[in-house]
């Protein structure tokens, strides 16, 4: 079962994405990270998932094989970045455009 993580978790559809995670028996969240950590522990607890401390927590867990973005729109170019940097594949909630 794939393993991934969501990065931030301010996004206006990160309701939506936690309902379709639900939905899901042949995905795992392994983690969720944000900036507001209170927010990351009620999305985390929502997904029976993990809270990390760091992006970089997150970036160097092997297990981790792709990486859900649903942070503020103006948080996403830093993420996106890093993430790219740790070649992890990703789907990213409002792109870049």
């Amino acid at each position: 079962m794939p393993n991934v993580a969501v990065l931030g978790c301010a996004q206006i559809h990160t309701p939506r994405f936690v309902s379709m995670m639900h939905a899901r028996s042949n995905v795992q969240v392994k983690y969720v990270w944000d900036h507001d950590m209170a927010r990351a522990a009620r999305v985390a607890q929502d997904l029976g998932s993990s809270t990390a401390n760091t992006i970089q927590d997150v970036l160097t867990d092997a297990r981790v094989e792709a990486i859900i973005i649903l942070s503020e729109t103006n948080r996403h170019e830093d993420i996106v970045i890093t993430a790219d940097n740790a070649r992890k594949p990703m789907i990213v909630e409002k792109p870049l455009s």
